[in-house]
């Protein structure tokens, strides 16, 4: 775009490419460009309206004899019905024709049909794929629309909040993507291994660490995860915990009642009547770092717990939802208006997100990668 206007440099035929052709007048600074490839073998060019998020279609006609496509204007289009605002979609484009959707009888099940795809990323880092097809009812000339979007896992790492552990000295450690700050207080002290670098080890009695503000709304779904490293087997330790009033939103820890991990809520932040549920997995073994996730899946009703990148149990958790807005605990709960439960072991990579991760992000142990441009 230049002053306002839709410019096209085509290529000569080999890697160059020649002077601009004004392709569209008019003022198209409120549209994103989405480069579709052909449509039934003739070139088209979609384009988001920044505005709305509305898609749109700009067919192109281009003269044989001169290879110039014929002239647009911003509002003689097509509506593509799908819409997709950029402040849930920041992520929209296409690759033109990849697949096709997989029908009975295919001789090439989901090979390309000729039809452009389209991609977008939303805010909670999925990559969703919508398929374009033409209509199931006959027309003259065929009619377009996008499916029901598929999901293709996730393609970044969206933590709100990430306490790496790795500061090695010092009373506090850095939120890495947030503004939480955590202060560490009582029996604390730094380590450092060969398998996870630097970590905060707790003596299972005092140490802990604490936030000035709630790290996640308990109230809708999220995710917590953790490495960590048991020091005994004996007690309890939990490893993270938010507090309500009374007592905490969730609870990912060690159980050694159940003698298993486990994460859990309170139904209530009541002084009297709380009830406690809890998704319990996995096999704790002293000295070895493992990685947990703990998940509260809003629209499911459920709570979720994954070990070592397997999910070890699910529960159902069907009370109505209510928001701890009290400081992240590092090593330590609030339950009835006291404090216990502390860790004795080891903690590092804390990382906190708003959303219930799709499973195969749960089963990632690492860093996962940042898109921020599909082409």
């Amino acid at each position: 775009m230049e002053n306002k206007e839709l410019w096209i440099y085509q290529s000569d035929g080999g890697y160059h490419l020649k002077n601009p052709v004004l392709l569209g007048d008019g003022d198209w600074t409120g549209q994103t460009l989405i480069s579709a490839g052909n449509l039934k073998g003739k070139p088209v060019l979609w384009a988001r309206d920044k505005a709305s998020g509305k898609l749109y279609g700009y067919p192109l006609t281009i003269d044989p004899a001169t290879l110039v496509p014929a002239l647009l204007h911003p509002a003689a289009r097509t509506d593509l019905g799908l819409t997709l605002p950029s402040t849930t979609y920041p992520v929209v484009a296409s690759p033109g024709d990849v697949n096709s959707p997989v029908q009975t009888g295919d001789a090439n099940p989901g090979g390309p049909d000729g039809i452009p795809d389209l991609y977008a990323v939303d805010t909670s880092g999925r990559l969703l794929e919508y398929n374009y097809r033409q209509s199931g009812v006959p027309t003259s000339p065929p009619a377009y629309a996008f499916g029901a979007p598929v999901s293709l896992g996730s393609v970044t790492d969206t933590a709100s909040h990430w306490w790496n552990l790795a500061e090695g000295s010092g009373a506090a450690t850095a939120d890495s993507t947030g503004t939480l700050n955590a202060t560490l207080a009582g029996g604390y002290s730094w380590t450092n291994d060969t398998t996870r670098g630097n970590a905060l080890t707790l003596n299972g009695s005092t140490g802990y660490g604490s936030t000035t503000g709630p790290a996640v709304d308990t109230s809708k779904s999220f995710t917590v995860s953790a490495w960590v490293r048991l020091a005994s087997l004996t007690a309890n330790s939990t490893f993270l915990s938010q507090n309500g009033t009374t007592n905490n939103g969730f609870q990912l820890y060690y159980s050694s009642g159940v003698g298993a991990w486990a994460f859990g809520r309170h139904s209530t932040d009541a002084a009297t009547g709380a009830v406690w549920r809890a998704a319990y997995g996995g096999k704790p073994a002293v000295g070895r770092w493992t990685h947990l996730v703990g998940m509260y899946d809003a629209t499911a009703k459920q709570i979720r717990l994954y070990v070592d990148g397997r999910l070890a149990a699910t529960n159902d958790w069907t009370y109505t939802p209510w928001n701890a807005t009290g400081p992240l605990q590092l090593g330590r709960k609030l339950s009835s208006g006291t404090y216990g439960e502390y860790t004795n072991g080891a903690i590092s990579d804390i990382r906190l997100y708003p959303i219930a991760l799709p499973a195969a992000d749960a089963s990632a142990g690492g860093d996962l990668p940042k898109v921020t441009q599909l082409d």
